[in-house]
């Protein structure tokens, strides 16, 4: 460019190929709520809480007892999945996992919650 010659040092990172990388720490994790309907629950809840938290699932574990406070709750801070544990679960040995998106529940054995949720 002209004028007396300067020392510098050049570096150059490819700023499309960071972009690229960026991308997926960008999505969303898939954080699910576990609602209990009671605290008589907390034990089998706490089994299914430590099960996900194994498989590597992000679970807000809500202590409230009161379901409707509860998704709403989950719906604030923008979850799209909940589990809620109630009697029936219970003696069943499963869940419920409701879907707050599309408004849709389904009873799935703890067995088999992993695998729905992967």
């Amino acid at each position: 460019m002209g004028g007396p010659d300067t020392p510098g040092v050049g570096w150059a990172g490819g700023v499309e190929r960071i972009l690229m990388l960026m991308e997926n720490s960008f999505k969303k994790e898939n954080k699910i709520s576990l609602i209990l309907m009671s605290e008589n629950f907390k034990e089998y809840g706490l089994v299914i809480l430590n099960m996900l938290r194994k498989n590597n699932i992000e679970v807000h574990f809500d202590y409230k007892y009161n379901l409707k406070k509860s998704l709403s709750s989950a719906n604030q801070l923008g979850l799209e999945k909940v589990i809620i544990i109630g009697e029936n679960e219970v003696k069943d040995n499963a869940c419920t996992l409701k879907n707050l998106k599309e408004n849709s529940q389904k009873k799935i054995s703890i067995d088999n919650i992993i695998k729905e949720l992967i």
